[in-house]
């Protein structure tokens, strides 16, 4: 992924009618212990489903500060702050692997859907065990297991934009991923996976959010000409997810880590 496609995705990010990366995002911030007067460094800010929620958590005594690579995610989030009046939450452009905070400078970390985006996951974490304070506490949300139906649905799209199988990484597997975060400095790690069900519509509307979260990018490697056909084989891949109102629900498996940074010995 690269910042152009956020930067295009920005404006309707999760604005179809469908809700799921901000309650994952109060969610994060529930598992993350936050305390008035914390301060937090969010990386990968987006929209601010993280950002929001954990000014919240920490009030006005604490501060809350985003990084994200899209330019027009980080405009229209700082606009959306200034518009609910929260002056403690600040966002800018920068690197979710390197934030480029001060050593010892925050309180807790969150990393909402953002891990398995970097090129050196494990590097980005040492960097934000870096930038805590001893005992400072890590949040993040990855995927686990994925519905079945939108994953056909998922297989389908990158086929037709000429992208390859998955290939099977750390994130797959929960004992390798506390294995990771355990080696950049972390303890008492706890990885946790929980089911979400989300409700479309129809298969249309999949189609709409497809196109303003993540999936944009492979949507983006298809031609035009090739959208129709792409569009019905979503809509047949989705079709067993149908309940009987006629909507379709899909069950995504959401795996939360939390972990400390290591006190000195």
């Amino acid at each position: 992924m690269n910042g152009g496609i956020w930067d295009r995705a920005a404006a309707g990010y999760e604005r179809t009618g469908v809700d799921f990366f901000a309650p994952l995002g109060r969610e994060l911030v529930g598992r993350a212990d936050l305390r008035p007067g914390d301060h937090v460094l969010d990386v990968g800010t987006g929209r601010g489903h993280v950002l929001v929620p954990a000014a919240a958590a920490v009030g006005g005594t604490g501060r809350v500060t985003g990084v994200d690579l899209s330019p027009a995610m980080v405009e229209l989030t700082a606009a959306d702050l200034a518009a609910r009046g929260i002056a403690h939450a600040t966002v800018r452009v920068g690197d979710a692997a390197a934030p480029g905070l001060a050593p010892a400078s925050v309180d807790a970390v969150l990393a909402g859907f953002v891990l398995f985006l970097l090129p050196d996951p494990a590097a980005a974490l040492r960097s934000y065990r870096s930038v805590l304070v001893p005992g400072g506490r890590l949040a993040a949300s990855t995927y686990g297991p994925p519905d079945p139906h939108a994953e056909e649905a998922r297989r389908r799209l990158r086929r037709r934009a000429g992208l390859g199988a998955d290939v099977p990484d750390v994130f797959d597997d929960p004992a390798a991923l506390a294995a990771m975060v355990t080696a950049a400095g972390f303890t008492d790690v706890v990885v946790a996976d929980v089911a979400v069900a989300v409700r479309f519509r129809d298969a249309g509307q999949w189609w709409d959010w497809a196109w303003s979260v993540g999936y944009r990018g492979a949507l983006e490697r298809i031609a035009p000409a090739d959208l129709p056909a792409a569009r019905a084989a979503v809509a047949e891949a989705l079709e067993p997810a149908r309940q009987a109102d006629g909507t379709l629900v899909i069950t995504t498996g959401v795996r939360f880590t939390t972990a400390l940074a290591a006190r000195a010995a």
